[in-house]
Protein backbone atom coordinates (compact mmCIF):
# COMPACT_ATOMS: atom_id res chain seq x y z
CA UNK A 1 0.00 0.00 0.00
CA UNK A 2 1.49 3.27 -0.88
CA UNK A 3 0.71 7.28 -0.33
CA UNK A 4 -0.90 8.49 -2.62
CA UNK A 5 -3.20 5.04 -3.75
CA UNK A 6 -6.98 5.50 -4.62
CA UNK A 7 -9.22 3.71 -1.84
CA UNK A 8 -12.58 3.58 -1.50
CA UNK A 9 -14.79 3.53 2.42
CA UNK A 10 -17.93 1.73 1.92
CA UNK A 11 -20.16 1.87 5.18
CA UNK A 12 -23.96 3.13 6.29
CA UNK A 13 -22.52 6.92 6.71
CA UNK A 14 -25.80 8.53 9.00
CA UNK A 15 -27.54 4.87 8.47
CA UNK A 16 -27.21 6.02 4.24
CA UNK A 17 -26.85 2.03 3.64
CA UNK A 18 -24.19 0.87 1.11
CA UNK A 19 -22.54 4.02 0.39
CA UNK A 20 -18.84 4.32 -1.02
CA UNK A 21 -16.88 7.28 -0.87
CA UNK A 22 -13.36 7.41 -2.99
CA UNK A 23 -9.91 9.30 -1.40
CA UNK A 24 -6.39 8.22 -1.75
CA UNK A 25 -4.16 7.16 1.08
CA UNK A 26 -2.62 9.95 3.23
CA UNK A 27 -0.27 7.84 5.25
CA UNK A 28 0.61 4.92 6.28
CA UNK A 29 1.63 3.45 9.90
CA UNK A 30 -0.34 6.16 12.23
CA UNK A 31 -0.82 5.11 15.36
CA UNK A 32 -4.40 5.10 16.94
CA UNK A 33 -4.17 6.12 21.02
CA UNK A 34 -7.53 4.61 22.11
CA UNK A 35 -7.33 2.40 25.60
CA UNK A 36 -4.70 1.22 27.02
CA UNK A 37 -3.09 0.23 24.28
CA UNK A 38 -2.34 2.39 20.68
CA UNK A 39 -3.41 0.27 17.30
CA UNK A 40 -0.24 0.68 15.22
CA UNK A 41 0.53 0.61 11.63
CA UNK A 42 -3.32 2.33 10.56
CA UNK A 43 -4.36 3.85 7.82
CA UNK A 44 -4.76 7.38 6.96
CA UNK A 45 -7.34 8.36 4.43
CA UNK A 46 -9.03 11.51 2.75
CA UNK A 47 -11.83 9.38 1.91
CA UNK A 48 -14.81 10.50 4.04
CA UNK A 49 -15.61 8.12 7.22
CA UNK A 50 -18.49 9.43 8.97
CA UNK A 51 -20.62 7.97 12.25
CA UNK A 52 -21.76 4.46 10.68
CA UNK A 53 -18.57 3.81 8.12
CA UNK A 54 -16.98 2.01 11.52
CA UNK A 55 -16.52 -1.44 10.84
CA UNK A 56 -16.83 -1.12 6.82
CA UNK A 57 -14.10 -2.15 4.46
CA UNK A 58 -11.78 0.01 2.99
CA UNK A 59 -11.08 -1.36 -0.45
CA UNK A 60 -8.11 -0.78 -3.41
CA UNK A 61 -9.12 0.14 -6.61
CA UNK A 62 -8.61 -3.49 -7.29
CA UNK A 63 -11.34 -4.96 -4.93
CA UNK A 64 -9.10 -6.22 -2.41
CA UNK A 65 -10.11 -5.29 1.37
CA UNK A 66 -6.87 -3.31 2.57
CA UNK A 67 -8.40 -1.99 6.20
CA UNK A 68 -11.49 -1.67 8.29
CA UNK A 69 -12.51 1.58 8.57
CA UNK A 70 -12.33 2.98 12.51
CA UNK A 71 -11.90 5.97 13.43
CA UNK A 72 -11.85 9.77 12.22
CA UNK A 73 -9.46 12.90 14.13
CA UNK A 74 -12.29 15.47 14.18
CA UNK A 75 -13.31 18.77 16.75
CA UNK A 76 -16.80 18.35 15.41
CA UNK A 77 -17.65 14.44 15.49
CA UNK A 78 -18.09 14.40 11.64
CA UNK A 79 -15.37 13.89 9.00
CA UNK A 80 -12.64 16.70 8.29
CA UNK A 81 -10.40 14.67 6.06
CA UNK A 82 -8.48 12.08 8.58
CA UNK A 83 -9.76 9.02 8.42
CA UNK A 84 -8.30 5.85 10.19
CA UNK A 85 -8.12 2.31 9.15
CA UNK A 86 -6.81 -0.68 10.78
CA UNK A 87 -4.77 -3.08 8.34
CA UNK A 88 -6.57 -5.70 7.30
CA UNK A 89 -3.19 -7.77 8.55
CA UNK A 90 -3.81 -7.00 11.65
CA UNK A 91 -7.40 -7.58 11.27
CA UNK A 92 -7.14 -11.44 10.29
CA UNK A 93 -4.89 -11.78 12.56
CA UNK A 94 -6.71 -11.21 15.51
CA UNK A 95 -10.13 -13.11 13.71
CA UNK A 96 -7.91 -15.78 13.08
CA UNK A 97 -7.10 -16.08 16.87
CA UNK A 98 -10.94 -15.47 17.84
CA UNK A 99 -11.55 -18.37 15.85
CA UNK A 100 -9.05 -20.64 16.83
CA UNK A 101 -9.44 -19.81 20.75
CA UNK A 102 -12.03 -17.53 21.07
CA UNK A 103 -9.88 -14.49 22.04
CA UNK A 104 -6.74 -12.51 21.50
CA UNK A 105 -3.70 -13.34 23.78
CA UNK A 106 -1.55 -10.55 24.73
CA UNK A 107 1.87 -10.40 26.16
CA UNK A 108 1.88 -8.90 29.65
CA UNK A 109 5.41 -7.70 30.77
CA UNK A 110 4.20 -5.99 33.66
CA UNK A 111 5.00 -2.18 33.34
CA UNK A 112 3.27 1.03 33.03
CA UNK A 113 4.87 3.59 30.57
CA UNK A 114 4.59 7.23 31.80
CA UNK A 115 3.21 9.14 28.58
CA UNK A 116 5.82 10.54 26.08
CA UNK A 117 5.35 13.67 26.72
CA UNK A 118 7.36 13.43 30.25
CA UNK A 119 10.11 11.18 28.55
CA UNK A 120 10.20 14.73 26.03
CA UNK A 121 9.96 17.09 28.93
CA UNK A 122 12.68 14.99 30.84
CA UNK A 123 15.03 14.59 27.49
CA UNK A 124 14.73 11.20 28.70
CA UNK A 125 15.80 8.98 25.70
CA UNK A 126 12.85 6.21 26.13
CA UNK A 127 10.44 4.94 27.94
CA UNK A 128 9.77 5.76 31.73
CA UNK A 129 8.81 3.37 33.45
CA UNK A 130 6.16 4.93 35.92
CA UNK A 131 4.58 1.48 38.01
CA UNK A 132 5.33 -2.24 37.98
CA UNK A 133 2.82 -4.70 38.74
CA UNK A 134 3.93 -6.58 41.74
CA UNK A 135 4.44 -10.24 40.74
CA UNK A 136 4.88 -9.79 36.91
CA UNK A 137 7.62 -10.76 34.98
CA UNK A 138 9.37 -6.81 35.05
CA UNK A 139 9.13 -6.80 38.97
CA UNK A 140 10.85 -10.35 38.75
CA UNK A 141 13.13 -9.51 36.65
CA UNK A 142 13.92 -6.68 38.64
CA UNK A 143 12.60 -3.51 37.01
CA UNK A 144 11.91 -0.74 39.40
CA UNK A 145 9.00 1.96 38.69
CA UNK A 146 8.94 5.87 40.09
CA UNK A 147 8.58 6.52 43.57
CA UNK A 148 8.81 9.18 45.85
CA UNK A 149 9.61 11.84 43.56
CA UNK A 150 12.85 9.67 41.94
CA UNK A 151 13.31 8.88 38.94
CA UNK A 152 12.36 5.33 37.89
CA UNK A 153 14.10 2.81 34.54
CA UNK A 154 13.97 3.99 31.62
CA UNK A 155 13.61 1.33 28.93
CA UNK A 156 15.82 1.99 26.39
CA UNK A 157 15.78 -1.23 24.40
CA UNK A 158 14.07 -4.63 23.99
CA UNK A 159 16.15 -7.53 22.40
CA UNK A 160 18.64 -5.14 21.25
CA UNK A 161 16.00 -2.96 19.56
CA UNK A 162 16.01 0.93 20.47
CA UNK A 163 12.78 2.00 22.57
CA UNK A 164 12.60 5.44 21.56
CA UNK A 165 8.67 5.96 22.63
CA UNK A 166 6.02 4.12 23.78
CA UNK A 167 4.71 3.24 20.62
CA UNK A 168 8.02 1.40 20.09
CA UNK A 169 7.63 -0.29 23.27
CA UNK A 170 4.32 -1.41 22.02
CA UNK A 171 5.37 -2.76 18.96
CA UNK A 172 8.35 -5.07 19.91
CA UNK A 173 6.29 -6.38 22.83
CA UNK A 174 3.30 -7.50 20.00
CA UNK A 175 5.81 -9.73 18.25
CA UNK A 176 6.14 -11.64 21.10
CA UNK A 177 4.09 -14.65 22.51
CA UNK A 178 3.33 -15.31 26.12
CA UNK A 179 6.59 -17.79 27.29
CA UNK A 180 9.10 -15.60 24.80
CA UNK A 181 11.94 -14.44 27.17
CA UNK A 182 13.17 -11.15 26.28
CA UNK A 183 16.23 -8.82 27.06
CA UNK A 184 14.70 -5.23 28.46
CA UNK A 185 17.82 -2.71 28.43
CA UNK A 186 17.30 -0.09 30.87
CA UNK A 187 18.94 3.04 32.38
CA UNK A 188 19.00 3.80 36.28
CA UNK A 189 19.64 6.98 37.72
CA UNK A 190 22.50 6.38 40.72
CA UNK A 191 21.60 7.55 43.76
CA UNK A 192 23.48 10.39 45.09
CA UNK A 193 25.02 11.04 42.05
CA UNK A 194 24.38 14.11 39.62
CA UNK A 195 22.88 12.89 36.51
CA UNK A 196 24.61 9.81 36.73
CA UNK A 197 23.05 6.42 35.20
CA UNK A 198 24.00 3.05 35.11
CA UNK A 199 22.71 0.61 31.97
CA UNK A 200 21.52 -2.88 32.58
CA UNK A 201 19.89 -5.57 31.04
CA UNK A 202 17.09 -7.77 32.28
CA UNK A 203 15.64 -11.38 30.92
CA UNK A 204 12.23 -11.68 31.72
CA UNK A 205 9.81 -14.10 31.03
CA UNK A 206 6.51 -12.76 29.34
CA UNK A 207 2.93 -14.50 30.26
CA UNK A 208 -0.14 -13.53 29.12
CA UNK A 209 -2.34 -10.51 30.21
CA UNK A 210 -6.04 -12.86 30.59
CA UNK A 211 -4.06 -15.34 32.65
CA UNK A 212 -2.21 -13.24 34.67
CA UNK A 213 -3.30 -12.93 38.61
CA UNK A 214 -1.37 -9.66 40.28
CA UNK A 215 0.59 -9.98 43.46
CA UNK A 216 -1.39 -8.33 47.00
CA UNK A 217 1.85 -5.91 46.84
CA UNK A 218 0.88 -5.94 50.54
Amino acid sequence: LDVGQTVFAIGNPFGLEHSMSKGIVSGIARTLDIGERPIRGCIQTDASINPGNSGGPLLDSQGNVVGVNTAILSGTGTFSGVGLAIPISTVTRTVEAIIKQGFVRRVFLGITAAPDEVSEALQVPGVIVMAVVPGSPAELAGVKAMRKGSLGDVVTAIDGETVRAGKDFFRLLDKKAPGDVVEVRVQRALRGVDEGVEELTFKAELTAKDGFKPVDAR
